[in-house]
């Protein structure tokens, strides 16, 4: 599936007025209401639960966690990732039906392409994973 349209679908069950988006939260911290999260823009709000969909460089994850738990540290790891879509006619039109319209993993020496239709096929996603 692919995230936007995963997401797009999720956001139609939540009502308009209770879920902002396009913040970058700052901190967090416990306070007798719950949870209050201070955002960039200088906001505050206070929240019973939370759900951290914040990325590599999560707050959230700190939160919970603990900032000095390894794992709440994103590292590199010599690896690079390229992604591309490209229209299903199109990868068709490159690699054959049966190429483009499957899962497909192709494994080299210190890297992998991976290839798999999302958006219900309409269109195939492919990652290139190496090692620099």
């Amino acid at each position: 599936m692919h995230r936007a349209e995963f997401l797009d679908q999720l956001v139609k069950h939540i009502p308009k007025d209770i879920a902002k988006f396009g913040k970058h939260v700052e901190s967090l911290e416990n306070v007798d209401e719950g949870i209050k999260l201070r955002f960039s823009d200088g906001t505050e709000t206070i929240h019973q639960a939370i759900i951290g969909c914040d990325g590599m460089k999560s707050k959230t994850r700190k939160y919970v966690l603990g900032e000095d738990t390894p794992v709440t540290s994103a590292k590199y790891t010599g690896k690079y990732c390229h992604r591309g879509l490209v229209p299903m006619d199109k990868a068709v039109e490159a690699l054959g039906e049966d190429l483009a319209q499957n899962s497909s993993l192709y494994v080299g020496y210190h890297e992998h392409i991976l290839t798999y239709p999302v958006q219900r096929g309409k269109t195939m996603n492919g990652k290139q994973v190496y090692e620099t």
